[in-house]
């Protein structure tokens, strides 16, 4: 961490051996900083890979929900190690808070990508993308359907029909249809706000006690 230029705060030094280390950082901002400011250091000539790297600042309430997530969020799950940040990781207990230095995980609805060239791809695989060729194949043969002449309607007609038929039976079919998932209810853990510059993720209880403490707290009550 550096400070003003000058002055520094260190973590220890990775062991050299070919496996991943969590290092981490725990200091006072001092009164007299100019600025914040992290840094990833390699001795002189090695070579090193970093990942996973966050700054933590006091108590946290409020998270910005990405733009990208234009339903919901509806599910917020924690890291359950943060040395795996693969996963898994589990729903916040009611009334429980997130713990620091763990990743969260926002479940939402998006929009696929979208192709700006004949050769650029979207996230889908099959059978969803059978369902699409389905949709385009009848667009393309009733789009020929109206600029054909008449003696060739008939043919491009029973085309179209062929093929809308083929998409709503594919679209209809079970596990297909995309539905909107169901929230995961009043737990006591968060709520969403929005204003004019977003959308927010407001945890409803301070963050004085972690996930861990709450356990730890609730375990020992069940047992007197």
């Amino acid at each position: 961490m550096d400070w003003d230029g000058t002055n520094f705060e260190n973590s220890d030094y990775h062991s050299g051996r070919d496996q991943w280390e969590l290092l981490s950082v725990t200091a006072s901002v001092p009164s007299d900083a100019t600025q914040v400011k992290a840094i990833c250091e390699v001795a002189a000539s090695g070579t090193a890979y970093f990942d996973a790297s966050w700054m933590a600042v006091g108590p946290v309430y409020k998270y910005t929900v990405p733009t990208s997530i234009i339903g919901g969020p509806y599910y917020v799950t924690q890291q359950y190690s943060e040395t795996d940040p693969d996963g898994p990781y589990y729903s916040l207990p009611s009334r429980a808070v997130p713990t620091t230095g763990r990743r969260l995980r926002i479940e939402g609805i998006g929009l696929l990508s979208r192709p700006t060239s004949d050769s650029a791809t979207v996230e889908l695989g099959e059978p969803r993308v059978s369902t699409v060729v389905a949709y385009a194949a009848r667009w393309f043969y009733r789009m020929l359907a109206g600029d054909s002449a008449l003696e060739a309607n008939n043919r491009w007609n029973a085309a179209t029909e062929m093929w809308s038929a083929e998409a709503m039976r594919m679209s209809t079919a079970p596990g297909i249809r995309m539905t909107k998932p169901g929230h995961e209810g009043a737990r006591e853990v968060w709520h969403i706000e929005e204003d004019v510059d977003g959308k927010y993720i407001i945890f409803d209880r301070a963050r004085d006690v972690t996930m861990g403490d709450w356990m730890a707290q609730e375990a020992a009550n069940w047992w007197r």
